[in-house]
């Protein structure tokens, strides 16, 4: 074990793990987010789009079957379920798809908060073994006093580090969020427009 390791103190073992955590989720949703880009398929929505609009809803459903496409997932959902309530089950498939876009980012929120805690604690920890020594010994091992404060500075940068190189990825996986309901809005409106569209129509 690295010497810097052992200086931090007992507070570094829960930050190691944080670490880890952070990593594992990271890793996740980098591989979900390429997924999703991978499986988007603008042609498709706008087949499904136009079958809808022609009322062709079993036509839709079959081009739909097996898509990974998110949007075309959502419109699945609210043809399944048309004839029951299409508004109430586009919004289920709403839900579904953030679910899965959301999952794990708690995770990564609780890491953000908890590392810094953890560091302050290693600190203080530190700076109560440094008090201790030199009550016990005062001034004439300055090394054992040191020793402590190094183990405060340790965890207080392990703990920032962790938080910090959580951050980023976590904003990162944020923004592509906050883009996608932004996108799911206004196409799932035009989608249900189209709908209405064909559902007029066909009368």
């Amino acid at each position: 074990m690295p010497d810097w390791i052992k200086e931090a103190g007992v507070t570094a073992y829960p930050l190691i793990l944080c670490s880890l955590i952070s990593l594992a989720v990271i890793f996740d949703r980098a591989l979900f987010w390429m997924k999703h880009r991978a499986a988007s398929h603008t042609v498709l929505r706008e087949k499904v789009i136009d079958y809808v609009r022609q009322s062709r809803i079993n036509e839709a459903l079959k081009v739909s079957e097996g898509s990974e496409d998110y949007l075309v997932k959502i419109y699945r959902e609210g043809l399944n379920h048309h004839e029951l309530s299409f508004l109430q089950a586009l919004e289920i498939g709403v839900e579904k798809e953030l679910k899965s876009m959301k999952k794990y980012l708690t995770v990564l929120d609780t890491i953000i908060t908890l590392s810094p805690l953890l560091g302050i604690l290693g600190t203080i920890f530190g700076i109560i073994s440094s008090f201790d020594v030199l009550g016990a010994a005062g001034l004439q091992d300055p090394k054992l006093v040191t020793g402590g404060i190094a183990e405060a500075l340790i965890s207080t940068a392990m703990g920032l580090s962790i938080a910090i190189l959580t951050l980023i990825p976590f904003n990162y996986f944020q923004s592509l969020i906050e883009s996608k309901v932004s996108d799911m809005q206004s196409q799932v409106t035009n989608f249900e427009l189209m709908y209405n569209k064909g559902s007029r129509s066909s009368f």
